[in-house]
């Protein structure tokens, strides 16, 4: 992170005089490197004779302290804290074998966010949280990875204050029908073998009112819901990777049975919708393999993940 982006991070006026002081810089320096940011997509308002600031402030992720929380419990665990990349995800399925048990990468922005169904994930300076949890199998990827991600996330959410969180099948964070997070997982390798699940995670924390008019469904905010300001973003993003990395690392085998605790769509009538039919009944959770079950007039029907989408029928 620039040492002016640090400067800005309160959310304050900073006039270039004191900017350009506190750098060491020239004040034509300080607006170069202004624009540079906006460039990069930083907010970065001016307003004359009171200076700039980021609208709403941030707060940076912080490396070292991730690296510290997770280090007792995975001593060995790679973690990488980007400025802005692509998509932590595609950085992670970049590297390819020797994997590490546990590597967490992280970002304050990312270009190409990728939801399922390669779907955008719109992906704003210093606000939200954007990471990936890459966890290497030996013996085959455990049953339920998708959804034994989601249980973890929203035990993790919930423990911190954001009341009624749920998961959307399959693993859609919501609170009151508005979406709060996302997760995507991809495999590499075997998945009865050596393999590593790269679990992507996007939590909407603070999203800037621009950025919010290109999300294309109902969403929410984390502190709007019950997240409290003394959760930082570094203290959330250490929590829910441990969360994630335990989950899969040291699965408990009642994992349909955490789900069960978190789905918003039980009891619901819900239609899917797959390329070749429209499937209409009442949800039933899920089986043992992660696959939504819808009461039909026909019988219980068995949906796959990623072939459907689900919403609730009106």
């Amino acid at each position: 992170m620039t040492p002016l982006l640090e400067l800005l991070a309160d959310g304050q006026f900073h006039t270039g005089p004191q900017l350009a002081e506190a750098l060491g810089v020239s004040r034509a320096a300080i607006n170069l490197q202004v624009q540079a940011a906006r460039a990069r997509g930083v907010e970065i308002e001016s307003v004359q004779s009171r200076g700039y600031r980021m609208p709403g402030g941030a707060q940076w992720l912080s490396e070292s302290r991730l690296a510290s929380t997770l280090r007792r419990s995975y001593p060995a665990v790679q973690v990488k804290v980007f400025d802005s990349i692509d998509s932590t995800n595609e950085r992670a399925l970049a590297q390819s074998a020797p994997w590490p048990e546990l590597q967490v990468l992280m970002a304050e922005h990312q270009t190409s966010g990728r939801g399922r169904r390669g779907r955008g994930w719109v992906s704003p300076w210093g606000h939200n949280l954007y990471m990936s949890c890459a966890v290497a199998f030996t013996d085959g990827l455990p049953a339920g990875a998708s959804i034994r991600a989601g249980c973890a996330v929203a035990s993790v959410l919930h423990k911190h204050g954001v009341k009624g969180v749920g998961l959307k099948w399959p693993n859609d964070l919501q609170v009151a029908g508005h979406k709060v997070g996302g997760i995507l997982v991809e495999i590499q390798g075997d998945p009865t073998g050596h393999c590593r699940a790269v679990v992507g995670l996007g939590l909407n924390l603070k999203t800037p009112t621009k950025a919010g008019v290109q999300i294309d469904q109902p969403y929410a905010d984390l502190r709007q819901v019950g997240l409290p300001d003394t959760v930082s973003r570094s203290l959330l993003a250490g929590r829910v990777a441990k969360a994630l990395a335990d989950a899969l690392l040291k699965p408990r085998e009642d994992w349909v049975a955490q789900f069960t605790r978190w789905d918003v769509l039980a009891d619901q009538p819900v239609r899917a919708s797959g390329a070749q039919n429209v499937m209409q009944g009442v949800a039933a959770g899920i089986d043992t393999a992660g696959n939504l079950l819808i009461q039909t007039q026909q019988g219980v029907q068995v949906v796959h993940s990623g072939e459907v989408s689900v919403r609730a029928d009106a």
